[in-house]
């Protein structure tokens, strides 16, 4: 959460924005498999 905390974000925000930042990760990694590997969900 440090990067977090370094960005002036507090309590509630945190984890708001380690969980935006989770999702996005999630998504890059999706969209660079080839769509044949994509589970579909």
């Amino acid at each position: 959460a440090a990067p977090f905390v370094a960005q002036g974000l507090q309590g509630p925000a945190i984890g708001a924005a380690m969980e935006r930042a989770r999702i996005d990760a999630i998504a890059t990694a999706k969209s660079e498999l080839p769509s044949r590997q994509v589970n579909p969900s």
